[in-house]
């Protein structure tokens, strides 16, 4: 046992690596649903979809 030492940061280093994962995929949905909306005008399916894929990522 070490004492002293965070151990989301400083032993196991595999923790921040599937917390930051999620927030790339958030980015590339923002401009996919943002895509969405300059091709249909509905601002309501580029938040579904996203809705859709952040519930399948929890």
């Amino acid at each position: 046992m070490v004492l002293g030492a965070n151990s989301l940061f400083g032993i196991d280093t595999q923790t921040p690596d599937w917390m930051l994962t999620p927030l790339v995929q958030l980015a590339v949905l923002h401009l996919e649903a943002q895509a969405i909306y300059r091709h249909t005008r509905n601002p309501y399916l580029g938040g579904i979809i996203t809705a859709i894929m952040v519930t399948v990522m929890t």
